[in-house]
């Protein structure tokens, strides 16, 4: 509450709703570094599985090596589509307006502040009188409700106010945020979008290449096209002499 009332003092409007967004940044300060971690392990897993699939799947050295210059390219751009969503989404929550629909947020708020109005007269709760079924119920008389040194004033009133609102917004905008992360950076961007990194060794990739694309992956080396080439010349001119023999 003391880090409240010293962001309240140094900003430079009282208002409330330009509090929230100065104190609900502070709050979230590890997101991005959090994110961008979890964001790069998820990479690092699926890298090392395509890296893997081509290891198994091309037996040919030669070919898994092409294979492998010619995709890398393409993956890391998809990579980067996938950090760059996350920070978006990181931009969008730290530096924008701070707003929800949730209907939780109502809820929240107010238990929140129910709690809190309790625990202002915790030091005033008195048992009732003995009797069947209400002796397990506490009041508080209405002089300590009305008793000024109970009831909060001023700066002390607005942060609470602030604590509250900024309580209960953070825990909706943290879910939100985190299912973001998940259904659009780690399952769409990384996992299963038609642009996500497993789809480089897709059927309509090999598809969308061209013939010279294809040659530079799975054509022969010079040496063994020299060596064929050969071979067929020799070969026809085997051809030849036998015709002319036979003649």
């Amino acid at each position: 509450m003391k880090h409240l009332e010293c962001l309240f003092l140094g900003s430079r409007g009282y208002e409330l709703d330009t509090m929230l967004p100065a104190a609900f940044k502070e709050q979230s300060k590890k997101w991005e570094a959090s994110t961008l971690a979890h964001v790069s392990n998820v990479i690092l897993v699926v890298h090392h599985f395509i890296y893997n699939v081509v290891q198994e799947a091309c037996v040919d050295q030669q070919v898994r090596e092409t294979l492998w210059l010619f995709i890398l390219e393409d993956l890391v751009k998809r990579y980067q589509g996938a950090m760059d969503h996350a920070k978006f989404l990181i931009h969008v929550e730290r530096e924008g307006r701070s707003i929800t629909y949730n209907p939780v947020f109502d809820q929240t708020f107010d238990q929140g502040k129910i709690k809190r109005s309790a625990c202002r007269y915790k030091t005033n709760f008195i048992p009732l009188p003995n009797g069947e079924g209400w002796s397990r119920f506490k009041v508080v008389h209405w002089k300590d409700i009305l008793n000024p040194s109970t009831v909060p004033t001023g700066i002390e009133e607005t942060c609470h106010a602030i604590h509250d609102v900024l309580e209960s917004y953070y825990g909706i905008a943290r879910a939100r945020f985190v299912d973001m992360v998940c259904t659009q950076v780690v399952d769409h961007f990384l996992l299963g979008g038609n642009k996500s990194p497993l789809g480089v060794l897709s059927t309509n990739r090999v598809f969308e290449m061209s013939s010279e694309q294809l040659r530079m992956v799975a054509g022969e080396d010079s040496v063994t096209k020299s060596t064929r080439e050969m071979l067929v010349s020799n070969i026809n001119m085997f051809e030849a002499a036998k015709k002319i023999l036979r003649a």
